[in-house]
């Protein structure tokens, strides 16, 4: 198995399991102590929440209104990461 062969199966692994909480900030930003705890309790992978994050900032907005909606533990995620927007749009 060559150099970049073991590094993309490397990450491949990687993305199957949860993260670390330093990767879990990096993944999510500074989110409030309590909203990292929730997602660490999920023990999504980091493949869960990397489709979170994206759903949340529009980076999964590739097929346009065809959005795929998330389910399971990504889904969780989401509605973990975008409480404070959902608090703020009720004001």
């Amino acid at each position: 198995m060559s150099d970049s062969e073991h590094k993309h199966s490397e990450v491949q692994a990687n993305a199957a399991q949860p993260p670390s909480y330093e990767e879990l900030v990096r993944l999510v930003g500074e989110l409030d102590p309590e909203q990292l705890a929730e997602i660490e309790l999920l023990h999504a992978t980091v493949s869960e929440i990397e489709e979170a994050v994206a759903f949340a900032t529009g980076e999964d907005d590739v097929m346009g209104e065809a959005r795929i909606p998330l389910i399971g533990r990504a889904a969780e995620v989401y509605d973990i990461i975008t409480a404070d927007e959902a608090k703020d749009e009720e004001r």
